[in-house]
């Protein structure tokens, strides 16, 4: 053209911004504090250092494995180097969530996608065309493989595009981090919407193959079914669990910081005064128990006091039952 649009470089800043305010937030609530929000005893025995060295080494190393791909003959084959590429992938998250909590986890397998996408824009798609307007304005020969090789980024980004966003709000979906396949889970939905992706790419040249998208979304519904804490409630429902059974749980896990009287290390009261000193303490919070305890797993703190799944599952079956204490 005969003057450069000044709106040609702006998108830059948005995958830039995106991702170092996504780290600052990721700092604040996860490194800052890795010991409430990172670790799970039950899950690997690690120390805070080396789980936010787990992190941020995930992200490095993604970005470096992806990179490699993208400049080994893998790159010729779409079909392949997607194949090879979920393979990683799905490798990266199993190991993450058997090292870290599954909410720390989910969040580190987004931070490995968003880094790849914001590498993709700063390390190879700005440059190129950068280069291809340079050598616009001066006349110069245009080398064509700088625009094939930010296309194939920017195509790997729009697939990457909805599993990032929904990692990004999973925190909200205790039901699928929380789950104990959680990184099947995590893998299912990547692969389902990167089918709805593929169907729409499909579509913007003309392609309907309807048949994807059924099968996307019919892998999702599967997928939501599956761990929904409905269809787990009712199975539970019908195993009976009494209070006795449920306060021996909350006498060995809970009361070290919930009592008026705490031995934790840290808490010297009782965390926004809620106490599990007595039977009416304990049933009129059964249904934050449900929420903390059981749904989301965020209590113990950084299960500070090794809760295992099989006593959240003797509470969950008590609350169902009624919360009962006689």
């Amino acid at each position: 053209p005969a003057a450069i649009p000044k709106h040609l470089h702006w998108f830059k800043y948005e995958a830039y911004f995106t991702w170092l305010s996504g780290f600052a937030l990721m700092f604040i609530v996860y490194y800052a504090d890795a010991r409430s929000f990172m670790l799970d005893p039950t899950v690997a025995d690690l120390s805070p250092a080396a789980a936010v060295g787990i992190g941020i080494g995930s992200m490095v190393l993604g970005y470096i494995i992806y990179d490699r791909m993208c400049s080994s003959r893998l790159i010729l084959r779409q079909d392949l180097f997607a194949l090879v590429g979920l393979l990683v992938l799905g490798a990266m998250t199993y190991a993450l969530t058997h090292l870290l909590s599954g909410r720390a986890a989910y969040i580190h397998v987004g931070a490995v996608i968003g880094t790849i996408m914001v590498g993709n824009v700063f390390f190879t798609i700005i440059p190129s065309q950068k280069a291809l307007v340079r050598a616009a304005k001066t006349g110069q020969p245009l080398d064509a493989t700088l625009g094939k090789k930010a296309g194939q980024r920017s195509l790997h980004n729009n697939y990457l595009t909805l599993p990032v966003v929904f990692i990004m709000i999973s925190n909200h979906f205790p039901s699928t981090f929380g789950h104990s396949w959680n990184w099947l889970v995590l893998m299912v939905m990547v692969v389902a919407s990167g089918g709805i992706k593929h169907y729409w790419n499909l579509l913007d040249r003309g392609i309907k193959h309807t048949y994807v998208l059924v099968l996307s979304i019919l892998a999702l519904v599967f997928m939501s079914v599956a761990i929904s804490p409905a269809f787990e409630d009712t199975l539970d429902a019908a195993i009976p669990a009494t209070f006795d059974e449920a306060n021996v749980v909350i006498q060995a896990r809970c009361v070290q910081c919930h009592s008026a009287n705490p031995t934790d290390d840290q808490w010297t009261t009782a965390p926004n005064g809620v106490m599990y000193d007595t039977p009416e303490q304990i049933q009129a919070m059964a249904d934050k128990i449900m929420t903390r305890a059981v749904r989301t797993k965020t209590m113990p703190q950084g299960n500070k006091t090794g809760m295992t799944e099989e006593e959240r599952t003797v509470l969950k079956r008590w609350i169902l039952q009624g919360a009962k204490v006689d």
